[in-house]
């Protein structure tokens, strides 16, 4: 069966292809869903994390505080590369063993990896569908769907340049 690259940008509807995709049968191997799990507690990432960036990157329920984290990385090039060097690994060790448990069901497998052709992920991929939306859609999903003015303010400030 195909194995399908899925890519596309921030707010792009990539989700929205993905769930059309696994409603039709395909498999989804979710790279961002795999990026949350492999920082679980109990996870060799989460206490690898928790040594490099401490405890204060730890929320009551003993999750990795995305946000916190995020503060933290975005604002340090050094932080980023420390954080991609202990998650990246394991998301492609846990993406490699979905796809494998993929291959038995039959099923068209779809990869949905958010910069797919940024990280050079593209070989062994049969196609790879690229999602796009225009700036309009792109500011309303931004906006309105996950409350990201700022976001959205600093992309409709680049596309105005």
């Amino acid at each position: 069966m195909p194995l399908i690259g899925l890519t596309g940008g921030i707010a792009s509807g990539k989700s929205t292809v993905a769930h059309l995709l696994a409603d039709r049968g395909a498999l989804i191997v979710d790279a961002d869903q795999i990026a949350r799990d492999v920082v679980r507690p109990g996870r060799p990432a989460h206490e690898r994390i928790v040594e490099r960036f401490g405890r204060g990157v730890v929320a009551e329920d003993g999750n990795v505080d995305r946000a916190k984290l995020a503060s933290i990385v975005f604002e340090d090039p050094q932080a980023l590369a420390d954080l991609n060097a202990i998650t990246h690994p394991e998301v492609g060790i846990e993406m490699h063993e979905q796809i494998e448990r993929g291959r038995a069901t039959g099923r068209v497998i779809v990869v949905d990896v958010p910069l797919l052709v940024e990280a050079g992920m593209t070989q062994g991929f049969d196609a790879i569908l690229v999602v796009t939306a225009d700036s309009r859609g792109t500011m309303h999903t931004l906006t309105r769907a996950r409350s990201m003015s700022r976001v959205a303010n600093e992309l409709t400030r680049s596309l105005n340049r």
